[in-house]
């Protein structure tokens, strides 16, 4: 609904009511949602059936922004916003009836998986509701690593490309990061999901945030194409990794009974950290002219993310 109201804005408040209100409450229930479904209906490989089910963000981040480029070249902006809206509502109203219809006993392939332990996982807990999640110090944790995380991919998705012309690519050339960003976050979702399912979702979480703290780093020192081709592709690995292992981490530590409601519940910390991310560099670019001191307070911001990964109990407190 926001997607095609945004194609009737006539002022700025139309702008903040209908992409930043509707379509930013809307976005995270469009994960949070169909991740849910498949860790309920998966437990066996759920790593990976997450992985595969997250993939279409991934193609998503580089191919939607092509087809909007198209689009307003022929058709307008006006258009272009209703377009895709159609199309997101296309996708969404099945996947919504998908959702109500819980699996019955037998249906659920690998239903008695989650009585193995991985070494190196949290060990598996009864299922929890989304009250009784509320009063562990791990649901806030995980919140935390979950707002920061997407804290430092609101702030490097929206202003990576103004970096990039600051330092001297050409505008082609800076564009092209994000959707390389993209593709190379589909092999980060595979990978993860897959190594999840054999050593647990914590320690590759926990050393996907460190490295991602690294590349922020060298995004920082980076100045010419190659090192920020190489970015592009170290950063789109990590963050479609750390995307998938979020409600993989979850689904071991509370179950899946409740798993859209915390889930849904959690994904509070995304709209606050892809808020805020994208402001706070923007006030300090027009304060200092840089991204630098920006980029180094993710870098901050995720290792402080990675401690809290690797502190998490095995059970709950």
């Amino acid at each position: 609904m926001g997607l095609v109201l945004c194609s009737q804005i006539r002022t700025v408040w139309h702008l903040y009511l209908f992409e930043g209100l509707l379509t930013g409450l809307g976005a995270p229930v469009s994960v949070a949602l169909p991740l849910s479904v498949v860790a309920r209906w998966f437990t066996k490989n759920q790593g990976l059936a997450l992985a595969a089910a997250s993939t279409g963000i991934g193609a998503g981040t580089a191919l939607v922004p092509l087809l909007a480029a198209y689009l307003m070249e022929h058709l307008g902006w006006r258009t272009s916003y209703a377009v895709i809206g159609v199309l997101v509502w296309a996708v969404a109203v099945p996947s919504a009836l998908l959702a109500m219809r819980r699996p019955k006993s037998g249906e659920v392939p690998g239903q008695n998986a989650e009585a193995r332990t991985i070494p190196g996982q949290i060990a598996p807990t009864d299922h929890y509701s989304l009250s009784r999640a509320l009063g562990t110090g791990a649901f806030w944790s995980l919140f935390f690593v979950y707002g920061l995380c997407i804290f430092a991919l609101g702030m490097t998705m929206t202003h990576l490309v103004a970096h990039a012309r600051d330092s001297g690519l050409a505008s082609v050339q800076a564009a092209s990061l994000l959707s390389l960003i993209g593709v190379h976050s589909i092999l980060g979702r595979l990978g993860a999901g897959a190594l999840s399912d054999r050593i647990g979702a914590r320690p590759v979480l926990t050393a996907g945030i460190l490295l991602q703290a690294v590349f922020m780093v060298w995004l920082v020192r980076a100045g010419s194409p190659w090192m920020f081709y190489l970015f592009a592709a170290l950063f789109g690995v990590t963050y479609g990794g750390n995307f998938v292992l979020m409600p993989r981490l979850t689904s071991q530590i509370f179950g899946s009974t409740s798993m859209g409601a915390i889930f849904g519940a959690l994904s509070v910390a995304d709209g606050i950290g892809y808020g805020t991310g994208p402001w706070l560099a923007g006030r300090l670019y027009d304060a200092t002219g840089s991204y630098d001191i920006s980029f180094l307070m993710v870098a901050g911001g995720l290792l402080g993310a990675a401690l809290l990964s690797f502190g998490l109990r095995k059970k709950p407190l």
